[in-house]
């Protein structure tokens, strides 16, 4: 009873893999000509793809409730003189204007914050001081 069991079980995995293809990861059999476009609408390489910060640095900014937190980083800094701010002070606006946007979430403040950071374009950022500037 219990070899079958492995049997089987193995038999599942080893198919499983043979039969990854085009978007599946490795395997030897191109996926269906479908799959794709069902793939693509489905978002399904966003769906099941790890969560953590390494793994977002190598992909587009998400999407936290209603508005890109690009653009809350943007209107945050066009409210200030000069279109300047330190990037502690730009952490606490902008996750202050999410919450406001989004109060039903259950993201803490800390998340949402390393999230905002994360998403500040590269071409504000000064090498030689804190603050962060909209050029």
């Amino acid at each position: 009873m219990e070899d079958s069991r492995l049997i089987s079980l193995h038999d599942h995995l080893s198919e499983g893999m043979s039969r990854r293809g085009r978007r599946g990861g490795l395997g030897r059999v191109k996926g269906t000509p479908g799959t794709t476009a069902v793939l693509r609408t489905k978002r399904f390489e966003d769906q099941h793809m790890p969560d953590n910060r390494l793994y977002r640095g190598f992909v587009r900014g998400g999407v936290l409730g209603k508005r890109r937190l690009d653009r809350i980083i943007e209107d945050v800094l066009d409210k200030q003189e000069g279109k300047k701010m330190p990037w502690k002070a730009l952490r606490r606006e902008c996750v202050k204007q999410w919450r406001i946007e989004n109060m039903a979430d259950e993201r803490t403040d800390q998340h949402v914050g390393d999230l905002v950071l994360t998403t500040i374009p590269a071409t504000y950022l000064s090498k030689k001081s804190n603050l962060v500037s909209k050029k």
